[in-house]
């Protein structure tokens, strides 16, 4: 009797051990994404996130704009496209996401957009909203300053900051040219790094501005 009683309460320390690791073992998510008012796409479609470095599974980064609108502008961040795992909080432009928590409020001016470098980690739900400020040129009057971002990137990096329409151009380290991208509306071009792609340094240019990318 006593080496059953031993036994099942191994047994149980066992389950017990392994709930307890389970629960302390972080969810891995597919995408992590922004969503709300305040985006390009509003609340009917995810803005993807995308990794800060590929072995780090739960820092998330984007460069995005962020708009104004004649109601409340507003954001969260979701796992997976899907309302099940979600985190929100009421300040701005640091703060603490809780799961199902409030929309963040972003305090863009209604008809204005500003560009914001986004930072979110799905363990603590800690975010950070940075704003990419205004770069005055000589002779052209204030515009946005181009940003690559990640900076080094592995797939894709995106340029932000841009005049609508204008052509990034990637050239490697002899001049040659390799790809290029246009950016839209927002001033925003999102280049796809093409498979295959060595790694280095290469430069892009977007109108005046020159820009060096590290590809890893």
């Amino acid at each position: 009797m006593k080496n059953s009683t031993h036994k099942l309460a191994f047994v149980s320390g066992l389950l017990l051990w392994a709930s307890y690791s389970q629960a302390q073992t972080p969810a891995v998510y597919q995408t992590v994404s922004i969503i709300g008012s305040a985006t390009a796409a509003g609340w009917g479609a995810d803005t993807p996130m995308r990794l800060a470095s590929p072995g780090d599974v739960h820092n998330w980064i984007i460069g995005l704009p962020l708009f104004g609108g004649p109601g409340n502008s507003e954001v969260k961040f979701r796992a997976d496209n899907s309302w099940q795992v979600n985190w929100g909080a009421a300040s701005f432009p640091t703060g603490t996401g809780t799961a199902n928590g409030p929309n963040i409020p972003i305090p863009v001016p209604a008809g204005a957009s500003s560009l914001y470098n986004v930072q979110f980690n799905d363990i603590t739900g800690a975010y950070r909203f940075t704003i990419i400020p205004l770069a005055s040129k000589a002779g052209s009057g204030p515009a946005l300053a181009p940003t690559l971002y990640p900076n080094p990137a592995r797939h894709t990096a995106t340029l932000t900051g841009a005049l609508p329409g204008t052509v990034a151009q990637v050239f490697d380290a002899l001049g040659r040219p390799v790809f290029s991208a246009t950016a839209d509306a927002t001033g925003t071009a999102a280049l796809a790094l093409p498979a295959g792609l060595p790694a280095g340094v290469y430069v892009v240019r977007a109108g005046n501005t020159r820009l060096r990318l590290a590809v890893e």
